[in-house]
C-alpha cells in the first residue's frame, strides 16, 4: 500500500507561515481588545458618574447649592478644597461601595502625562480636589467651582477625572485617564464639536491638558482611532 505524508521541510515551512501570520495579526488582535476594554470602562464610569451627580444636583437643587464657596473668595484653593470635600461626601450616598482619600494618597497615580507626551501634570500639587476609589478599581477626581454666583442650569462650573486602572500606568491623558465637565444641573457635558474635541485630542496637539476631550471622542465614537492619528 503506497502512503503519502508531508515531508519534514513542508511542516517546517506550514508551522513557519503559522507563527509569521500570528506575529502580524495577534497583537492587533490584542490592541483591538484593549481598546473595546477601555472604550467600555469609559461608557460605565460615566453612567455610575451621570446617574449619581443627576441625582445629587436633584436632590439639592444644583451643584452650587452644595458647596457655595465661589472662586473668588479667600483663598482660592482653601475655598474649592472644602467645596469637593462636602460634594463627594454627599456624593457617598449615591455611589456603592468608594472611598475616599486625599490627592497625596492611593487614589491617584502621582504623575500624568499628556496625550501628546509633551506636558506632565502632578496632582499632588493641585489642592483643591478631592479624590475617592470605586470598588471596581477607578479611581476619580472631583472638582466643584459652582458658587452661589453660577446659578444658570446648564453653565458647567465643576470638574470629574476618573482613571479607569487607578494608580496602574501608563498614567496618560486619553488613555487611561479622562474627563469631564460637570453642569450646575449635574449633567456631565459632552463636547460635541470635533473642531473643539481635536484640540485636545490628538497625539501632535501642543494645547494644555491635551487628552481631555478623548473622553468625549469615545461617547461619540465608541472606538480610540484618535491614537491612530485620525
Amino acid at each position: 500500500m503506497d502512503y503519502k505524508a508531508f515531508t519534514l521541510a513542508e511542516v517546517l515551512i506550514t508551522l513557519g507561515i503559522i507563527g509569521i501570520v500570528a506575529a502580524i495579526t495577534l497583537p492587533a488582535l490584542i490592541g483591538k481588545y484593549k481598546e473595546k476594554e477601555t472604550v467600555t470602562a469609559v461608557k460605565v464610569s460615566y453612567t455610575i458618574f451621570s446617574q449619581a451627580l443627576l441625582r445629587l444636583a436633584n436632590d439639592y437643587g444644583s451643584m452650587s447649592a452644595i458647596a457655595p464657596n465661589s472662586w473668588e473668595e479667600g483663598d482660592d484653593n482653601a475655598a474649592l478644597k472644602e467645596n469637593a470635600n462636602i460634594t463627594i461626601r454627599a456624593l457617598s450616598k449615591y455611589l456603592k461601595a468608594f472611598r475616599t482619600c486625599d490627592s497625596n494618597n492611593d487614589c491617584m497615580a502621582d504623575n500624568y502625562k499628556t496625550l501628546d507626551g509633551s506636558k506632565t501634570y502632578n496632582w499632588d500639587k493641585y489642592s483643591n480636589l478631592q479624590t475617592g476609589i470605586l470598588a471596581n478599581g477607578v479611581s476619580f477626581w472631583i472638582l466643584n467651582n459652582c458658587g452661589n454666583e453660577n446659578s444658570e442650569p446648564n453653565k458647567a462650573c465643576g470638574q470629574i477625572g476618573f482613571d479607569i486602572n487607578g494608580r496602574k500606568k501608563p498614567n496618560i491623558l486619553g488613555h487611561d485617564f479622562f474627563w469631564f465637565a460637570i453642569r450646575n444641573n449635574g449633567q456631565i457635558a459632552i463636547t460635541k464639536s470635533e473642531e473643539e474635541i481635536k484640540l485636545q485630542c490628538s497625539l501632535t496637539s501642543k494645547k494644555e491638558y491635551n487628552g481631555y476631550k478623548c473622553s468625549s471622542y469615545i461617547m461619540i465614537h465608541e472606538n480610540m482611532d484618535y491614537l491612530k492619528g485620525n
